[in-house]
């Protein structure tokens, strides 16, 4: 399955991916206050489609986006596989054991 590559130690970051055969910039941050992560959706252009906080287990891309239509879910292979998630946020601490899923 596919997963889009992210490392903690490079937030914030933004990367080039493509999806279904579309390439979109797709970029982290962290909010230490918050002491969360979001997700930044643009086209390839540069043009902002979307924002979200990204939850463990929960597709990142709840809304409609004309032109998209992946769900991006943040699991660990081991969660994905057993079917039992054992996280229920996405921290500094398990950030790279996460793998962002591509459906």
């Amino acid at each position: 399955m596919k997963y889009l590559t992210f490392n903690e130690s490079e937030i914030p970051v933004e990367k080039t991916f493509e999806i279904y055969g579309t390439n979109y910039r797709i970029a982290i941050l962290y909010n230490e206050y918050g002491n969360f992560y979001s997700l930044y959706l643009k086209t390839d252009t540069g043009d902002f489609l979307y924002t979200t906080k990204i939850v463990y287990g929960v597709n990142i891309i709840h809304a409609k986006i004309p032109g998209f239509t992946a769900k991006i879910i943040p699991l660990k292979p081991e969660d994905l596989e057993s079917g039992v998630m054992t996280e229920n946020s996405v921290t500094p601490e398990n950030f790279d054991a996460v793998r962002l899923y591509v459906v």
